[in-house]
């Protein structure tokens, strides 16, 4: 008898240990697990972590770049609204929960950095992919964006992490860079879980450098989107003979589509498939000789449907940029409010 109460005892004692767990872990900060990802103990570890990652994945001289006198970030880790309204002079990044801060009432107090909505921009790309209840708690306003990344989401719960960027009173620099490194941290099953697919974007023109052929071959699981700075006379060849370039010629849509842009339409392989879309980097103004910038899809994901529906939303929205640059387009009503060139649309009007 007394081994089986003892047993029980035993039983009841891991339970109890089970639940402790769990509550612990239900009741973790929300920024948690970003500080994992990168393995830091706090705001500034993490700033200094990123740093590092950035001064060893640099190329050559631009790893001298990457020290905290030339790119500092102040993290801010949690809070709540009133909190970071009234602490707004001492940080730049923000990770908060969703339950604990009102997106639209930061924006509202001018504390989220804001920028004319521009379908083509990495953040409106961003918020496009997201779930429709992340999208609901983003700041509402028919021509602004607000610069809110969603780092993760639960739905059982209905709570997001979110990374918001401010520079009210705080010296200027690209916060984008550095919320992009982090988002590219999560690794793609978070990253799909979140957002249907995992890219791999080129983020020079952020200073986060570029993800080559070599690595995309490396981690074949791990991306369905892809875009490249390549050489003109490159064919991708080494990704073709793995299998991963998608035909887009499969698509009707591609066939027929005219480019906007003197880039061709396609980039096809020696037995003629059209294995990627070159686009025109019209809006970075990143022009490289001899180079064209490319996007391909990997044929071997499993949410290349997904990828091909996010590819066409991105040719798009390049193509509606580069007419408006190249045409001279201008809406009196959003130049009153941007002031005269102003390259935006009104969110209601981005059908595609």
């Amino acid at each position: 008898m007394k081994k089986i109460f003892a047993g029980l005892f035993i039983a009841v004692l891991c339970i109890a240990f089970i639940v402790l767990a769990y509550a612990e872990e239900e009741s973790a900060p929300c920024y948690t697990p970003v500080l994992m990802d990168w393995d830091a103990k706090d705001g500034k570890d993490l700033e200094q972590k990123i740093l590092e990652y950035w001064r060893t994945n640099a190329p050559g001289w631009e790893a001298g770049l990457y020290t905290p006198q030339k790119r500092s970030m102040t993290f801010r880790l949690g809070g709540t609204t009133e909190e970071l309204i009234k602490d707004y002079r001492n940080w730049d990044i923000a990770i908060v929960s969703s339950k604990e801060v009102d997106l639209q009432k930061l924006a509202d107090e001018g504390v989220v950095i804001s920028c004319a909505y521009e379908p083509s921009a990495a953040l409106s790309l961003h918020h496009w992919l997201l779930p429709e209840a992340v999208r609901k708690k983003l700041p509402i306003h028919p021509l602004y964006d607000y610069m809110v990344y969603c780092y993760d989401y639960n739905p059982q719960t209905d709570e997001a992490i979110f990374l918001v960027c401010n520079e009210k009173k705080r010296p200027a620099g690209s916060r984008e860079g550095w919320v992009m490194q982090i988002l590219k941290k999560r690794g793609p099953d978070r990253t799909r879980a979140l957002e249907d697919i995992c890219r791999v974007n080129d983020w020079t023109q952020m200073g986060v450098p570029p993800c080559t052929v070599d690595e995309l071959l490396q981690m074949q699981n791990d991306w369905d989107w892809a875009s490249l700075r390549i050489d003109e006379t490159d064919r991708l060849e080494a990704l073709d003979q793995e299998g991963l370039l998608y035909d887009f010629s499969q698509d009707s849509y591609w066939v027929d589509r005219e480019p906007a842009w003197q880039e061709p339409k396609g980039l096809f392989s020696a037995d003629g498939r059209m294995i990627g879309i070159p686009y025109n980097p019209i809006i970075t103004g990143e022009y490289e000789p001899n180079t064209i910038l490319v996007f391909i899809v990997n044929a071997k994901s499993a949410h290349s449907l997904r990828a091909l529906e996010y590819a066409k939303h991105f040719v798009k929205s390049y193509e509606w940029v580069y007419n408006v640059i190249e045409t001279g387009w201008s809406d009196p009503d959003i130049e009153k409010k941007y002031g005269e060139h102003s390259i935006c649309i009104y969110k209601d009007e981005v059908d595609w």
